[in-house]
């Protein structure tokens, strides 16, 4: 993830209620959870697909991880901490 990519996501989380976030960021971290690739590799996908597929779970942790450091630093507790 870029500098600018996550200036953007602060950005657009800075406008989110505390609610509103904390959905979000449970969203992301269920959509985080598991991999296709292992998947993908077994059913014998091209190779170009199996890359794109990394990248985007890559991203999709990446994303998980700052969304909760956000609810952290705002002071939303996520699952009960």
């Amino acid at each position: 993830m870029t500098k600018k990519e996550i200036s953007q996501i602060r950005l657009e989380c800075e406008s989110l209620s505390d609610k509103e976030l904390e959905a979000k960021a449970y969203d992301a971290i269920y959509d985080s959870l598991g991999s296709e690739v292992d998947a993908m590799i077994d059913l014998g996908y091209d190779s170009s697909d199996i890359a794109d597929r990394e990248k985007y779970e890559s991203f999709a942790c990446d994303y998980a991880d700052l969304l909760y450091t956000i609810c952290s630093e705002r002071g939303i507790s996520l699952f009960g901490e």
